[in-house]
């Protein structure tokens, strides 16, 4: 299986018809190159811009229960994107809410028949929690 993982600088937050765009760009130049699966950074849930802006943005309990409008267009986007390119994806972290005013960092998994897998992460880190 050849893996291809991308790495990038964070970029600066943008709607999500921009992220979709970069999304999709990264995404078939690591098909070009062969890959079966792709892993892209943990962070790019943060690349996304929510309706509170820069000020949410820099709040991530208000920037993590913005980006829950997002939720469906996230999945449906790489559910796309892995059956177009024939390719599994991991597609980061997105923040999850989970009902009791919390989020959880969810990591999805969605694969070339269109299939979607996930796993929570466990513990965040103080950056994530807001108390670092």
């Amino acid at each position: 299986m050849k893996l291809a993982v991308v790495s990038t600088a964070r970029q600066e937050p943008c709607d999500f018809a921009t992220f979709s765009a970069r999304q999709s760009r990264w995404l078939a130049e690591a098909a070009d190159r062969g890959a079966e699966l792709t892993l892209l950074p943990d962070g790019l849930a943060c690349e996304l811009r929510g309706d509170g802006g820069a000020e949410a943005a820099g709040d991530p309990h208000r920037h993590a229960a913005e980006l829950q409008r997002l939720r469906a267009s996230w999945l449906q986007l790489y559910r796309q994107l892995a059956i177009t390119h024939a390719m599994a994806i991991v597609a980061g972290a997105f923040p999850v809410a989970d009902g009791g005013g919390r989020h959880a960092l969810r990591s999805d998994l969605l694969l070339p028949d269109g299939t979607h897998h996930w796993q929570d992460r466990l513990h965040l880190s103080a950056a994530e929690t807001g108390s670092g």
